[in-house]
Protein backbone atom coordinates (compact mmCIF):
# COMPACT_ATOMS: atom_id res chain seq x y z
CA UNK A 1 0.00 0.00 0.00
CA UNK A 2 1.21 3.51 -0.68
CA UNK A 3 2.93 5.02 2.32
CA UNK A 4 3.55 1.63 3.94
CA UNK A 5 6.81 -0.15 4.66
CA UNK A 6 7.23 -3.74 5.78
CA UNK A 7 10.35 -4.45 7.85
CA UNK A 8 11.68 -7.76 9.12
CA UNK A 9 13.62 -8.01 12.35
CA UNK A 10 14.46 -10.54 15.02
CA UNK A 11 13.58 -7.92 17.66
CA UNK A 12 10.24 -6.33 16.70
CA UNK A 13 9.62 -4.72 20.09
CA UNK A 14 12.90 -2.78 19.93
CA UNK A 15 12.24 -1.67 16.34
CA UNK A 16 8.71 -0.51 17.14
CA UNK A 17 9.96 1.42 20.18
CA UNK A 18 12.68 3.12 18.10
CA UNK A 19 10.30 4.06 15.29
CA UNK A 20 7.67 5.40 17.67
CA UNK A 21 10.28 7.56 19.48
CA UNK A 22 10.98 9.06 16.04
CA UNK A 23 7.27 9.81 15.59
CA UNK A 24 6.67 6.93 13.16
CA UNK A 25 3.63 4.73 13.80
CA UNK A 26 4.57 1.05 13.82
CA UNK A 27 2.84 -2.26 14.50
CA UNK A 28 3.78 -5.92 14.78
CA UNK A 29 1.70 -7.79 12.19
CA UNK A 30 3.17 -11.27 12.04
CA UNK A 31 6.15 -13.57 11.80
CA UNK A 32 7.97 -15.76 9.33
CA UNK A 33 8.04 -19.51 9.74
CA UNK A 34 10.08 -22.26 8.07
CA UNK A 35 8.77 -23.51 4.74
CA UNK A 36 7.30 -21.87 1.69
CA UNK A 37 3.62 -21.83 2.63
CA UNK A 38 2.05 -18.39 2.57
CA UNK A 39 -0.55 -18.73 5.28
CA UNK A 40 -2.28 -15.85 7.03
CA UNK A 41 -3.68 -16.60 10.48
CA UNK A 42 -6.16 -14.01 11.72
CA UNK A 43 -8.07 -14.63 14.95
CA UNK A 44 -7.60 -18.38 14.55
CA UNK A 45 -8.79 -18.46 10.91
CA UNK A 46 -6.20 -19.73 8.40
CA UNK A 47 -6.12 -18.84 4.72
CA UNK A 48 -3.51 -18.89 1.98
CA UNK A 49 -2.23 -15.57 0.68
CA UNK A 50 -2.87 -14.78 -2.95
CA UNK A 51 -0.04 -13.79 -5.28
CA UNK A 52 0.26 -9.99 -5.14
CA UNK A 53 -0.96 -7.96 -8.09
CA UNK A 54 1.52 -6.04 -10.22
CA UNK A 55 2.79 -2.88 -8.55
CA UNK A 56 1.29 0.34 -9.93
CA UNK A 57 4.75 1.71 -10.74
CA UNK A 58 5.46 -1.35 -12.89
CA UNK A 59 2.10 -0.95 -14.64
CA UNK A 60 2.78 2.71 -15.46
CA UNK A 61 6.44 2.53 -16.44
CA UNK A 62 7.09 -1.09 -17.31
CA UNK A 63 9.18 -3.46 -15.21
CA UNK A 64 12.65 -2.48 -16.51
CA UNK A 65 12.14 1.27 -16.23
CA UNK A 66 10.48 1.01 -12.80
CA UNK A 67 13.42 -1.07 -11.51
CA UNK A 68 15.76 1.85 -12.16
CA UNK A 69 13.91 3.87 -9.50
CA UNK A 70 14.46 1.26 -6.78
Amino acid sequence: AGGSLFLLTKEPDKLIECLERAGIRASYIGSLTPGRDRILINEGEERYLDRPKTDTLYQLLGRNEASSYI
